[in-house]
């Protein structure tokens, strides 16, 4: 069974690759469409300053990770990333917030995938429950996340 696990784990990390890498060379067609429109929403003239876009930026990133991963996610807010103003603390936001949207979801890191393996053998729990408890840490972590980056930005803002 372990060796079922290990197998079929490493299999579907295998197969998320390549899928990761289509959408990503999809994503890199039409990344210029995308980033107008991010740009658009978050641009360093938009309203709202620099925080409220601390927290708009890891809110869109919480879904882009979860619909097409955090590595395709990170790439479509690349080209962006110049655009502002302090673009240290955009990295961190988009580094922290890409990486807290894999716990979301059942199938977005292996360790989520290892704690299901570990309780099926205690009756097992399905993926909308995961999901249910997931995305409320995944929403509470980032939140707490980007408050931390904010107080940050606002005490040190020339880092």
């Amino acid at each position: 069974m372990p060796l079922t696990f290990f197998l079929l784990t490493y299999g579907l990390i295998a197969v998320e690759s390549n899928v990761g890498l289509y959408l990503n060379r999809i994503g890199t067609a039409l990344c210029g469409a995308v980033a107008m429109v991010l740009a658009g929403a978050l641009s360093p003239a938009g309203a709202g300053g620099p925080v409220a876009q601390l927290f708009g930026m890891s809110g869109a990133m919480l879904v882009l990770a979860n619909l097409v991963s955090n590595v395709p996610a990170v790439l479509l807010f690349r080209p962006l990333v110049p655009l502002f103003l302090h673009p240290h603390f955009v990295w961190l936001a988009l580094a922290s917030s890409a990486t807290l949207a894999g716990n979301a979801t059942s199938f977005r890191s292996v360790a989520s995938l290892i704690v299901i393996q570990q309780l099926r053998s205690r009756g097992g729990i399905g993926f909308g429950q995961f999901t249910r408890v997931g995305l409320v840490v995944a929403v509470v972590t980032t939140v707490a996340a980007m408050t931390i980056l904010a107080f940050e930005f606002l005490l040190a803002p020339h880092l």
